[in-house]
């Protein structure tokens, strides 16, 4: 009677050790990865690249027709120039440094940036100075600076 009572008490162990301890643990991780989760079930929210673009009130009955992100259009930019690094920089990014150019090779670099129907400004930043679009005649005035200017539509 004894021995069985001592199967028994090893089995339960073995179940606590090997169950209960890595469900617990591994529901701590995926809570922690996948914690979104629970924020989806207050109100339908459209997110933009970490942004929030909308939230429906509460109370709102939404379909998924009634929340539509906005149509992007991917605008190629090309500059040929020797240069060692190139960005684009412009309103789309409060001109900042974050999309680089890629080198095609024959000192032609490009990038290709989605972006909504509107009117963008923007420059070249090569090597650390800004440079007008050598390609695009368009141009406008950022406080007293020139920049070049797009139309997406």
């Amino acid at each position: 009677m004894i021995e069985r009572k001592n199967i028994l008490i090893a089995i339960v162990a073995f179940l606590f050790i090997f169950l209960v301890i890595p469900v617990t643990v591994f529901k701590k991780i995926m809570t922690q990865y996948f914690g979104f989760l629970n924020s989806w079930l207050d109100a339908p929210v459209v997110s933009l690249r970490h942004k929030i673009v909308s939230r429906i009130p509460k109370g709102h009955t939404a379909s998924v027709g009634d929340m539509k992100l906005p149509e992007f259009k991917f605008v190629k930019f090309k500059i040929n120039i020797n240069a060692k690094q190139v960005f684009i920089v412009g309103d789309f990014n409060k001109w900042s440094a974050i999309n680089p150019l890629s080198d095609k090779g024959n000192n032609t670099w490009e990038i290709e940036i989605p972006l909504v129907k509107g009117r963008y400004k923007y420059m070249f930043l090569i090597d650390g100075k800004e440079i007008l679009d050598p390609l695009n005649p368009d141009i406008d005035y950022n406080g007293d600076k020139k920049v070049s200017v797009i139309e997406v539509k």
